[in-house]
């Protein structure tokens, strides 16, 4: 796939995204029943969020220049040596 065919998806998912986080967050339930109630009527857009949230992640890095890629490599690569308690050296 292209970098510009890249580009376009990211930023249509970056706008779909924005649409699903504005119906689906930040909606001041009473009870607990009444959430439920909204995650079972709304599945399939969690579903289609929580799926744009990992695509999103996988063109962020596929986009990135070489350079940008092995930086993030080698955070990735400390932030899990830190998780695990061994040292960063």
């Amino acid at each position: 796939m292209e970098n510009s065919n890249r580009k376009e998806i990211f930023e249509s998912y970056k706008k779909e995204i924005q649409v699903l986080k504005n119906k689906l967050f930040d909606k001041g339930f009473q009870t607990e029943d009444e959430i439920k109630k909204f995650e079972t009527a709304n599945k399939n857009d969690f579903d289609r969020y929580y799926f744009l949230v990992k695509e999103i992640e996988k063109l962020k890095y596929e986009l990135m220049s070489p350079q940008e890629k092995k930086e993030y490599d080698e955070y990735m690569k400390k932030l899990k040596l830190k998780a695990e308690g061994k040292p960063l050296i």
